[in-house]
């Protein structure tokens, strides 16, 4: 099924629940990743910020995927690069072959933006 047969591979670092110096509980992506094969990642947007560093430029995509074991807070590495998961996963719910989820992803470090 075309939902399986995605051509990348990510690395899944699902949330979990840290405690800071001060006592307070937050959600940090874990140490221990799941790799997820066979899924889809499509550009969705890109947007150019200016700031005291120079231009950057901040691109988000969108994963699609059977499976997606992990929600918001939760970090994505796919070539090489940090993704942040942004919001809730959403479900799409169906039939066995339809069913599958959609996850926004926005890089972590911004990229310079280039020359032309």
């Amino acid at each position: 099924m075309m939902l399986d047969e995605g051509p990348e591979t990510v690395q899944l670092y699902p949330a979990v629940r840290h405690t800071t110096g001060r006592g307070n509980i937050e959600r940090v992506p874990g140490p221990d990743p799941v790799e997820l094969e066979g899924v889809w990642i499509f550009a969705e947007d890109a947007s150019e910020s200016s700031s005291s560093q120079g231009q950057r430029l901040l691109t988000r995509y969108r994963l699609r995927s059977r499976q997606f074991p992990a929600g918001a807070w939760s970090k994505i590495t796919w070539n090489g690069d940090d993704y942040d998961v942004v919001g809730e996963p959403k479900h799409i719910p169906g039939s066995p072959r339809l069913e599958h989820w959609l996850v926004t992803l926005q890089a972590r470090t911004p990229r310079p933006v280039p020359d032309g």
